[in-house]
């Protein structure tokens, strides 16, 4: 079973990731030239912005699975697998 600490530490994680990821994705959609100027000192001269908003839509799916795993680990930990990116292995 979980003991208090670690149920402490999976909380903390949770909220942790999920600000971080709907960070990043706010970030990246809105305002993809303060992005480019942050992470990489230059401008976006081409498609840079549209591949950027894709990779935004990305981090806006991680941060729906970590906001529903903050909402459900706790009567389905299963949602925990999830967040951690494991996969169950095929019955074949």
């Amino acid at each position: 079973m979980l003991t208090p600490p670690l149920k402490a530490f999976l909380l903390l994680f949770l909220c942790g990731a999920l600000v971080e990821d709907a960070t990043i994705f706010a970030l990246a959609w809105l305002e993809p030239d303060l992005w480019f100027r942050w992470f990489h000192r230059a401008q976006p001269a081409g498609l840079e912005t549209a591949l950027l908003r894709r990779a935004a839509g990305q981090w806006a799916a991680f941060a729906a699975v970590q906001a529903i795993t903050l909402l459900r680990w706790r009567v389905q930990p299963l949602w925990l697998v999830a967040v951690a990116g494991l996969t169950r292995p095929s019955s074949s």
